[in-house]
C-alpha cells in the first residue's frame, strides 16, 4: 500500500520561539516536497541574499521575481514574520499563493512563554538545544530587567504581521489554516488529537484514529530546549503579564473570527 503524502508545498507563517520544530519536521517526512533550513530568508541563510538586496535597493520588481524562482521549486517554508521585512513577507505570500502552497498558520494563545523564550535565547544567545548553557552558568541573563515596552511593541508589530498575512490570504481565497502551540501540547491528549485531525484532514492525509494518535505521539513525544523553568528568574514579569491582554487579537484564534477557516 503507497504511503499517503503530502502534495501540496507547506508554508509555516509563525513567530520564533513558537514551539513548531516537532510539527514541522513531521510535516516534511510526509510531504512530497523538500524542506528548506527553518526561516530562509533571515540574514545569511539560504535566501538570505534575497532580504539584503531588499534592504540595500528597495527594488521591488527584482524582489518578486527573486521571490518567484524559490515559490516555483515548491521547497516547504517555515517563515517567521517578525525578522524580516514587511515587503519579503509580502511577497512570499503572492508568490507562494501563485504557486499552490498551503499556508498554515503556527502560533502561540499566550505568547508569554515565547516572549521570555526569545528573551531568553537573546540574552544567552541559547537558540536550541545544542547551545543551552548550564544551569547557573546564565546568571547573568536575568540581572538586568525586562524590556516591558520593547517586548510589548515588538510582539504588537508582529501579530499585525501575522494578521495582515491572514486577511490576504482569506481575500486571495487560499483557505489558510491554523494551529496553536497550546492544541498541540494540551495537557488532555484528546486536544491534540482533535486539532491535528483538523490539520491533517486539511492537507488530505489519513485521519484514521491510529494514524493520527501515532502523529500525535512522534510531535509530543520529543524534548524541548528544557529551560522555560529558569524564565521565572527575569525581572518584571509581572509588569508583562499585564499588558499582554491589549496586544492586537489573532484573527485565526478560536471564536475570534466567525469566518475563519479552522473547521
Amino acid at each position: 500500500m503507497v504511503k499517503a503524502r503530502i502534495e501540496k508545498p507547506l508554508l509555516i507563517w509563525t513567530l520564533q520561539r513558537t514551539g513548531g520544530t516537532n510539527l514541522s519536521n513531521y510535516l516534511n517526512r510526509n510531504s512530497v516536497h523538500s524542506e528548506l533550513k527553518e526561516e530562509p530568508f533571515n540574514g545569511r541563510r539560504e535566501y538570505g541574499h534575497l532580504t539584503q538586496a531588499w534592504l540595500k535597493a528597495k527594488d521591488e520588481k527584482a524582489l518578486a521575481a527573486g521571490m518567484k524562482e524559490i515559490c516555483a521549486l515548491k521547497n516547504n517554508i517555515k517563515h517567521c514574520v517578525e525578522r524580516v521585512p514587511w515587503a519579503v513577507s509580502d511577497a512570499l505570500l503572492t508568490s507562494s499563493t501563485d504557486a499552490g502552497y498551503a499556508h498554515l498558520f503556527l502560533y502561540r494563545q499566550n505568547p508569554l512563554g515565547r516572549i521570555l523564550s526569545m528573551e531568553y535565547a537573546e540574552r544567552t544567545r541559547s537558540w536550541g538545544p545544542s547551545k543551552v548553557l548550564e544551569e547557573g552558568k546564565d546568571a547573568e541573563a536575568f540581572v538586568k530587567p525586562l524590556d516591558v515596552d520593547a517586548l510589548i511593541k515588538h510582539e504588537t508589530g508582529a501579530n499585525e504581521k501575522l494578521n495582515k498575512i491572514w486577511r490576504k490570504l482569506r481575500k486571495l481565497k487560499a483557505n489558510p489554516m491554523a494551529i496553536s502551540f497550546e492544541e498541540i501540547y494540551a495537557e488532555d491528549e484528546g486536544i491534540a488529537i482533535k486539532s491535528l485531525t483538523r490539520v491533517t484532514r486539511w492537507l488530505n492525509l489519513p485521519t484514521e484514529k491510529g494514524t493520527t494518535t501515532k502523529m500525535v505521539e512522534a510531535i509530543r513525544g520529543k524534548g524541548n530546549q528544557g529551560t522555560s523553568d529558569r524564565y521565572s528568574r527575569f525581572v518584571g514579569i509581572p509588569e508583562l503579564e499585564k499588558k499582554i491582554p491589549d496586544l492586537p487579537t489573532l484573527l485565526f484564534l478560536p471564536g475570534a473570527d466567525s469566518t475563519n477557516t479552522q473547521e
